[in-house]
C-alpha cells in the first residue's frame, strides 16, 4: 500500500460507529477504516484526571522566569499538544479494509467530503485562534489554568491536522 492515501469521507451517526473513506492517489484503491470507540471508563478518568489537576493548577503560583523561556516553553508545550493529538487520532482510527465501491460513488464520496473538508478546514482554525487567546491569557494573567486549557485546544487541533492535508485540498481543489 502507497503512502499517499487520503481521506475522503467521513461519517458518524448517533448510536452506530463511525468510518472514514481513504482513497489511494496512486493506485485508485478504496479504503474504509471503523472508528473505535472510547469505553466509558476511560473516558470518565479522564474527565476526573483532568479536574484534579486543574483543581490543584488553580494553587500553583508560578515563579518569574524570563520571557525567552516562557515563550520556549509554551512553543514547546503546543508542539507535543498537537502531536499527542495526532497520535490520539491515529489510535482510535481502526484499520483500512480495502473497498470496492463503483466510480460513481468515489464521486459522490468526493463531494460530500469536499464539504466536509471547509468545515474542518474553518473548525480547525476557530481551534487554534482559541488556543492562541488562551496562551495569551495566560501571558497575562499568568495562571496554569489557561495554559493547560491551550494545550488542551492544541492536541484538539492535532487531531484535526490528521485529515487536512495538501494532498486532500488538490483533490478538491483540481476537480472543479
Amino acid at each position: 500500500m502507497s503512502e499517499k492515501i487520503i481521506p475522503i469521507y467521513g461519517k458518524k451517526e448517533k448510536g452506530k460507529s463511525g468510518y472514514t473513506i481513504f482513497i489511494d492517489l496512486h493506485t485508485k484503491k478504496v479504503y474504509r477504516a471503523f472508528h473505535k470507540e472510547v469505553s466509558q471508563s476511560t473516558f470518565m478518568i479522564s474527565f476526573f484526571a483532568t479536574i484534579i489537576l486543574m483543581r490543584f493548577l488553580t494553587d500553583v503560583s508560578l515563579p518569574d522566569f524570563h520571557p525567552f523561556l516562557i515563550l520556549i516553553f509554551i512553543l514547546t508545550g503546543a508542539s507535543i499538544s498537537v502531536y499527542i493529538g495526532m497520535i490520539i487520532q491515529k489510535k482510535f482510527m481502526g484499520d483500512l479494509i480495502e473497498i470496492y465501491p463503483s466510480e460513481p460513488m468515489v464521486e459522490d464520496f468526493i463531494d460530500e467530503g469536499s464539504t466536509l473538508f471547509k468545515r474542518e478546514v474553518i473548525i480547525a482554525a476557530i481551534l487554534l485562534l482559541v488556543s492562541v487567546i488562551l496562551v495569551g491569557l495566560f501571558i497575562i494573567y499568568n495562571w496554569l489554568v489557561w495554559l493547560l486549557f491551550s494545550f488542551m485546544s492544541f492536541a484538539i487541533s492535532g487531531m484535526m491536522f490528521n485529515s487536512l492535508s495538501i494532498d486532500r485540498w488538490k483533490l478538491y481543489k483540481y476537480r472543479r
